[in-house]
């Protein structure tokens, strides 16, 4: 399995929904600026987590934490959607059919001018190591990366936190950085498009029902 590069893609989810209100603020924002700033938006993620996110420190930059930089799965298919697939996210009443991905790549990420360090594991978790040395990336495990069967195994019970690694971008992202929108049907994908045209954004969408549970 060849290791992780500049060029890997990275994914953030997030709800359908929220497409407009990213498109008018020019990008996603973290979670502290987003209260901040007042930016409404559909939350698809365990409260709870949310909240340990807010004081997890983020280990190689003094000061910060989770909540102050816009996280990114190395994988799609990830954990987290999975529990989303199974009702399971009690703060979310949808499915996974409203999810959308916003897909940018590692070299993106590190060209938008903020800071930006990566984890080995859910970034939450005390296991995981955060790395600033993109040289480091070889310390991710491509193989739980690529696979979709992350569940733990008797003689490897960490591959869940494994494959939750996230590239980690402080305050926002700006649109110019994303490469791609994925979607699970073609409703989702004529949907997308529409937003686009009407603010007259060019962002390939593509249909991923395989990027889905």
């Amino acid at each position: 399995m060849p290791n992780l590069n500049i060029n890997t893609p990275v994914y953030h989810i997030t709800h359908i929904d929220n497409l407009e209100r990213i498109i008018q603020t020019n990008g996603l924002w973290c979670d502290r600026e987003r209260t901040k700033q007042g930016f409404e938006s559909i939350n698809i993620a365990y409260n709870e987590l949310k909240e340990r996110r807010m004081v997890t420190p983020v280990r190689v930059y003094d000061g910060k934490t989770l909540g102050d930089f816009v996280p990114f799965y190395f994988a799609n298919r990830s954990p987290m959607l999975f529990a989303i697939h199974k009702g399971t996210v009690e703060s979310y009443p949808g499915t996974q059919n409203e999810i959308i991905y916003l897909v940018s790549t590692v070299k993106n990420l590190m060209n938008c001018r903020r800071k930006w360090c990566f984890t080995n594991g859910h970034a939450v978790e005390a296991l995981s190591e955060y790395f600033t040395d993109i040289s480091d990336l070889v310390r991710i495990d491509s193989e739980v990366i690529e696979s979709w069967s992350w569940h733990k195994k008797e003689n490897d019970p960490d591959r869940k936190r494994r494959k939750q690694a996230e590239f980690l971008v402080e305050d926002s992202v700006p649109l110019d950085a994303f490469t791609e929108i994925g979607v699970i049907n073609e409703e989702n994908k004529r949907k997308v498009e529409n937003i686009l045209c009407r603010f007259k954004k060019e962002i390939t969408v593509s249909l991923h029902e395989k990027w889905y549970y």
